[in-house]
């Protein structure tokens, strides 16, 4: 479904390149793909764009003995101290 609008220009363009109205839309959608997708990344090029995007500041002293950053206020139901 397309505004009357887009598909009134939709319908030009693709005449004027003697294009079936689907055509015009695959190859309009093929272009936003082209431009838009992201591009593919080796492990340790993931791994460095999740490192530059992690925390910054100072962590807690108490980080790696601390449950409740990972788990919250419940941290106590995960330890079984219920």
């Amino acid at each position: 479904m397309l505004p009357a609008d887009l598909l009134a220009d939709l319908r030009l363009i693709a005449a004027e390149k003697n294009w079936s109205v689907s055509e015009a839309v695959r190859r309009g959608v093929k272009s936003l793909i082209v431009r838009f997708k992201p591009k593919k990344m080796s492990g340790v090029e993931m791994l460095r764009k999740l490192a530059e995007n992690s925390y910054k500041g100072d962590a807690p002293k108490d980080l790696s003995t601390n449950d409740e950053y990972l788990y919250g206020k419940l941290a106590s139901d995960y330890k079984g101290d219920k």
